[in-house]
């Protein structure tokens, strides 16, 4: 018919139909993958321009432990899971949940808010979107997604937090399955 199928590697099929000879631009689809990789048990997340991962500061599962970037080691500070039903991305050696911490003002949704590890609760400063474009979006805040701290920065120990959302390289991560 000309408009021709389309599959992606998940095995989706969409047929395209054409109206008065001519494929409708209704019918043309763009197919995304969930992150590069469906986070399928526990995961690294890696930010790809560094290649570091996120890290819980010096392995602690203390409330309030920073939560930084680091070069890839798969210690227990690296390795997360998600839950798609509480939404927490979940440190698997503390079984603490990815926090968006407070601000003095009692917002979470100030840019440059922190990013920390945390008891888990059922508050939605613990709750992400995990989307397709490989970014970590805050769903208390849906204007922020997780980030490094000054964009420019790439050393072991930047710091880890929440930042309006753009095109930028520091805000992209990859989940890795490890």
């Amino acid at each position: 018919n000309g408009c021709g199928g389309v599959a992606s590697q998940r095995k989706v099929e969409l047929q395209g139909y054409m109206s008065s000879g001519m494929c409708s631009m209704q019918q043309k689809w763009k197919l995304e993958e969930w992150f590069d990789t469906e986070p399928n048990g526990n995961f690294v997340l890696l930010n790809p321009s560094t290649g570091k991962a996120l890290d819980v500061q010096g392995s602690k599962c203390d409330n309030g432990t920073n939560i930084h970037l680091w070069s890839r080691n798969d210690s227990g500070a690296q390795i997360f899971r998600y839950d798609t039903v509480t939404k927490q991305i979940i440190n698997v050696k503390c079984n603490k949940a990815v926090d968006l911490a407070w601000g003095s003002n009692g917002s979470a949704c100030d840019p440059g808010r922190n990013i920390h590890l945390w008891s888990r609760h059922s508050q939605p400063n613990q709750k992400w979107d995990l989307e397709p474009n490989n970014k970590i979006r805050s769903v208390q805040c849906p204007n922020m997604v997780i980030d490094i701290e000054g964009w420019n920065t790439r050393s072991n120990g930047a710091n880890i937090e929440a930042y309006i959302d753009n095109a930028n390289w520091d805000k992209v991560w990859k989940v890795t399955n490890v």
